[in-house]
């Protein structure tokens, strides 16, 4: 599969080449959609490499500078692409760096920001759980961070905070030992007036950390 994928790549390098040396001269719609249509074909063959990341990235970009809700929305079935069909193509930390990016594209100028977040949340959540084996915790909390520094700048309503909730919630399953998920947690069951909970979430936020302090700081039985 990678020798394939890679041989793809090899043979798109005249295209490569024109995405990364010319973009910034095309202003003509249907020339990128030509490009983007293309590129497309083998997306996920194109970001093993960092030159082939590079150019779906500067295309995807280049989107936002059109008004061609088609092109809007294929470039949005390239990302999805990118981050739930790679596989082994690429490494969880690229991965989470697209979804990372998936955001912060969907985020250009919406007409609505806490639905564009809560959307694309939605999907990013979904690929996470139906394949948790592309994710490493490490890599995830980036993600979620991401999603909650967003969420934060909204203006507070029922809805944003119970998003935040969730979304902390959801990062303490994946990321349990990040502190800042803790936090927020707490505050969001504050704020929504769930005082019990938000006591429990910190007696767990205290018996989580402590935990993983002590895997750290207990004496090998070697040094008895």
């Amino acid at each position: 599969l990678y020798s394939s994928a890679a041989s793809d790549v090899y043979k798109r390098q005249p295209l490569l080449s024109l995405l990364t040396d010319g973009l910034d001269m095309l202003d003509d719609v249907d020339r990128i959609h030509t490009l983007l249509s293309t590129l497309l074909s083998s997306v996920t063959a194109l970001v093993v490499t960092s030159m082939g990341s590079d150019a779906v990235k500067r295309i995807l970009v280049s989107v936002h500078h059109t008004a061609d809700e088609t092109l809007a929305a294929t470039a949005l079935t390239a990302l999805q692409s990118i981050i739930a069909d790679t596989h082994t193509l690429i490494s969880s930390e690229q991965r989470c760096t697209w979804c990372v990016f998936y955001f912060s594209h969907i985020l250009y100028n919406p007409t609505d920001r806490f639905i564009a977040l809560s959307d694309g949340y939605k999907y990013i959540q979904s690929v996470i759980s139906s394949k948790p084996h592309l994710f490493h915790s490490t890599d995830l909390s980036n993600v979620y961070e991401y999603v909650l520094e967003e969420a934060v700048e909204l203006p507070e309503s029922t809805a944003v905070l119970l998003f935040r909730q969730n979304v902390a919630e959801k990062a303490l399953v994946m990321c349990p030992t990040v502190a800042q998920f803790w936090t927020e947690l707490e505050e969001t069951q504050q704020k929504r007036g769930e005082l019990k909970a938000a006591t429990h979430t910190r007696w767990r936020r205290d018996k989580a950390l402590s935990n993983t302090c002590l895997l750290y700081t207990s004496p090998s039985p070697r040094d008895s």
